[in-house]
């Protein structure tokens, strides 16, 4: 559990969990972010789990810290399914929602 960097909200437990798993993706987290912070429904945590990369990842984080409550995981080894198995022991929401890769082109 020294792993785990908790910013955001304290309390209750939330309804939903979010997971989202990065690396490498610290420009492409935005979006991700952006959706959750605009949700109608404000009863969920984000579990963010991070394999740091020296990206912008940290400045992402930073600026989205107020506005959600975000639980950080450091993954430091491992491969995807490692960071979502990590991030799934973190979880307190009753609902759990894994968010995939943000896709790097558009969808037709």
């Amino acid at each position: 559990m020294d792993n785990l960097v908790l910013h955001g909200q304290q309390g209750r437990k939330p309804k939903v969990s979010i997971v989202i798993v990065t690396y490498k993706r610290g420009h492409l987290l935005n979006y991700a972010l952006d959706a959750l912070t605009v949700q109608t429904v404000d009863d969920f945590e984000v579990l963010l789990v991070v394999k740091p990369s020296g990206d912008a990842t940290e400045h992402v984080i930073a600026k989205y810290r107020e506005s959600l409550k975000i639980k950080v995981i450091i993954q430091e080894h491992g491969y995807v399914t490692d960071a979502l198995n990590l991030g799934l022991k973190h979880v307190t929401g009753g609902i759990i929602i894994l968010l995939g890769r943000v896709p790097t082109t558009e969808l037709p």
